[in-house]
Order: structure tokens, then sequence, then C-alpha cells
């Protein structure tokens, strides 16, 4: 069985829970602190380490986030589900939770997540003519992420889902390279 097929339940339940209690956006938010936690090389390492006990990581990332999300409105939600997620030994799969439950949030709130990676950095009159041109294509709403990559000399490479289109200069210079090889 895959990580994701795994953690997909997990990030189903909890986006029920945070539907119900209209905490979409603080669950977000938490998961996406604890996902970057949980890629850390010492977090990989201490709960993957069989030295430390269940009770050691549940506190070490229930501890964790009451100090660096002070104003968290799910503290009492948090602790039951790292609980959960403890006793499973399934804390570690924290990354792949947030990752599905926002795919599943994306889908609920028909949105979709678009990824710009610009030569120069995007003018807020860019960003928003592209996310009006990009939200009438996909008939979605649209979260805008920006990038600047100097390398690519001028234009921007899209990607949002499954599909990508490179319309950077260094783009059209390996798509000459490639037909004229």
């Amino acid at each position: 069985m895959s990580v994701h097929a795994i953690a997909r339940p997990y990030a189903k339940a909890l986006f029920m829970l945070a539907q119900e209690q209209n905490e979409v956006k603080a669950w977000s938010n938490w998961l996406e602190f604890a996902s970057n936690l949980g890629r850390h090389p010492l977090t990989v390492d201490m709960l993957t380490n069989p030295i430390y006990t269940k009770q050691f990581r549940l506190d070490f990332y229930f501890n964790l986030t009451k100090e660096v999300m002070s104003d968290l409105s799910i503290e009492q939600q948090v602790q039951a589900f790292l609980s959960v997620l403890s006793e499973q030994n399934r804390i570690i799969l924290l990354p792949e939770i947030e990752k599905a439950f926002e795919e599943i949030r994306r889908f609920a709130e028909n949105s979709i997540k678009v990824e710009v990676t610009s030569a120069k950095k995007l003018t807020a009159d860019e960003q928003t003519k592209l996310i009006a041109a990009l939200s009438k294509r996909f008939s979605k709403s649209i979260e805008l992420i920006t990038k600047e990559d100097p390398s690519l000399m001028a234009g921007a490479v899209i990607r949002a889902e499954d599909i990508i289109v490179d319309g950077s200069v260094q783009g059209k210079i390996r798509q000459l390279r490639e037909a004229l090889a």
C-alpha cells in the first residue's frame, strides 16, 4: 500500500472535522507547519529511531506546535489527532497527510494551485491578469504561487496539476536544440 493511500483517510477525516468546526484554515496552517517540521532531517531521524518512545514523539510535536503556533484555536484537537497518529506510528506521515488534506480542500473549494516561475518578479497587475486568465481556463479559483528564476532569461513556466506550460526563453532554446539534434 502506498504512503499516500495510508495518509488519505487521515486527511479526509481531518478535513471533515475541520469543516464541521469551521476551522479549515487553522488545520491547513497547522498541517503546513507540521509537514515542514516532519521533513526536517532531525525530525525524520527522531521519528524513525526506535530509541524514542511514542510518548516522546507525541510530546515533541505537540509542545513545538504550542511554542510556535501560540494562537492555535484547535489545540485540543491537534493533541487528539497527534495521539491517534502516535499510537499507530504514523506521525511520520504528516507531510503526506498535509498534501492529501490540501488536495481535498482544493477540490471542496473548487480551486487549483498554480505555480508560476518567472525570470523576474511579477507585478501585482501581471499576477491579477494571470489569475483571471487561469481562472477562466480552468473554471476554478486560483491559488497562485510565484517564484523567481533568473536562469529562465525571460518568460515564465506555469505548473498547474499535471499541466506544464514552458514559455521561458530557456525553454525555447532547449526546444530548438532538441529540434536541431
